[in-house]
């Protein structure tokens, strides 16, 4: 997870925080109260029933989930889902098509064949002919959305999705527009590894984000990053994964080969202004690697920093957009 860290209100404004568990994390809000600002057990209230909302729409480990219920559905009739789930659906597969299916949220029958999803792990890589046969199930162009009346059809009856790749990061931008329709302007969201920044009521107010760097102990702060109106998202291969026979199997699959990712790159980090693109950017640029995704980066002017294993340790290598703005920031020792 990235590391937030707020800087001193400068209008002599209270620094508050909330905390509490959401899709299988942790999220906390952090703000700069006033007099006009709600008290933090209400707006802890508030926060956590819009979460479990989206969570209970869009959770594979919840039988009655908007998600579960459409995976389980082998009509192909369009398939009723609540406005934010068609909202997130519409901007994933907007993304599979920008980055040429490496952010794909039909790979679900791959998240299960591998041991990442609801039912107990083997912790045993499958077979290549199961893989063969999950891939047939895999691709984003046999999904379809709608968002009036907001609705999904799949165009393959055994069509599956998993939303963990982007639910994230429209989880904090969804909690970032809660307060600050309740009057809060200067605040940091963070749903897991996902961080939303809203603020800069003052040239000089900003919030600090720690940018994580993998290593053989655990994790380090690589460098720190003062940002207002951002979205900071974090992919890596080192928290869920699998040994097997020496090898190391991440949850981080490629929908193109049915296999998890290469290790030699270890994560990636992408500031982008919108929660929901940094969070599936970070994916799919996990699963392109480090020299496709770092090419991709700069065609598309994506803000990115990549952490790879090499001889000598962990490298980072930051895309040209990434270089261009935080290029004055200095690692942290």
């Amino acid at each position: 997870m990235l590391a937030p860290a707020s800087l001193p209100a400068e209008d002599g404004g209270q620094v508050q925080k909330i905390e509490g568990r959401t899709m299988g994390t942790t999220f906390s809000v952090t703000w700069v109260a006033n007099a006009a600002t709600p008290e933090a057990d209400a707006l802890k209230g508030e926060v956590q029933q819009r979460l479990d909302d989206l969570e209970a729409a869009m959770s594979t480990y919840r039988a009655t989930s908007d998600v579960s219920r459409f995976n389980r559905h082998a009509g192909d009739e369009w398939f009723a889902v609540a406005s934010d789930t068609a909202a997130v659906v519409e901007r994933a597969q907007q993304i599979s098509k920008l980055t040429d299916g490496a952010f794909d949220i039909t790979v679900y029958p791959l998240v299960c064949l591998w041991g990442f999803g609801p039912e107990p792990a083997t912790g045993k890589p499958p077979t290549a002919a199961a893989i063969a046969q999950a891939l047939r199930r895999v691709d984003y162009r046999k999904l379809e959305v709608r968002l009036s009346p907001p609705a999904l059809r799949k165009n393959a009856p055994d069509l599956a999705i998993d939303l963990s790749g982007i639910a994230k990061g429209y989880a904090s931008t969804e909690v970032a527009r809660l307060v600050e329709a309740r009057g809060i302007i200067d605040c940091l969201v963070a749903v897991g590894g996902e961080i939303c920044v809203r603020g800069g009521r003052l040239p000089e107010r900003t919030w600090r984000v720690g940018v994580e760097r993998p290593s053989p102990n655990g994790v380090t702060i690589d460098r720190t990053l003062d940002l207002t109106d951002a979205a900071v998202s974090t992919s890596g291969d080192y928290r869920n994964f699998f040994d097997a026979a020496g090898a190391r199997f991440s949850h981080l699959l490629d929908p193109r080969t049915g296999r998890p990712v290469p290790s030699a790159l270890a994560s990636v980090t992408v500031v982008d202004r919108d929660n929901s693109r940094a969070d599936a950017f970070a994916t799919a640029l996990m699963v392109m690697g480090e020299d496709a995704g770092l090419a991709w980066a700069r065609q598309q002017g994506v803000a990115g920093i990549f952490f790879s294993r090499s001889e000598g340790g962990i490298r980072s290598l930051p895309s040209q957009a990434f270089a261009d703005r935080f290029d004055q920031v200095s690692a942290q020792p």
